[in-house]
């Protein structure tokens, strides 16, 4: 299992993320190049995002645009990891305790169904 954390920045992830990913997300060491195009060398396994953000991200109608999730789907899928989940918290620059919404919201997260059967311990 892997767990990400991060904000939006800018429309997309930030800069330590990215730094991470450039990291990780190499040819013959995380994926191979074949003439069907790239192939991820690591095992699937459930991988959680929890992303935060200031504004008014991921709602229908979109308010403004969201590069974020397509670009670390796109990222993550390279490597093989392609059981994503995103959870998220949005609007927080508009709350008037945004740790205490992330506590809650995060709360919420681990009580839903699909961590039952990954992290028993915790539920």
């Amino acid at each position: 299992m892997l767990w990400i954390s991060a904000p939006v920045h800018n429309f997309t992830v930030p800069a330590v993320l990215k730094n991470w990913i450039d990291l990780v997300v190499r040819r013959d060491v995380t994926f191979k190049t074949t003439e069907n195009g790239k192939v991820g060398l690591l095992q699937d396994r459930p991988t959680f995002v929890a992303v935060t953000s200031g504004g008014a991200m991921f709602r229908e109608p979109a308010l403004q645009p969201d590069f974020f999730r397509p670009y670390l789907k796109a990222a993550l899928g390279v490597i093989g990891l392609k059981d994503v989940t995103f959870m998220h918290a949005t609007g927080l620059a508009f709350a008037d305790e945004p740790l205490s919404v992330m506590e809650t919201t995060a709360g919420q997260w681990l009580r839903e169904a699909s961590f039952r059967q990954t992290i028993p311990s915790i539920v």
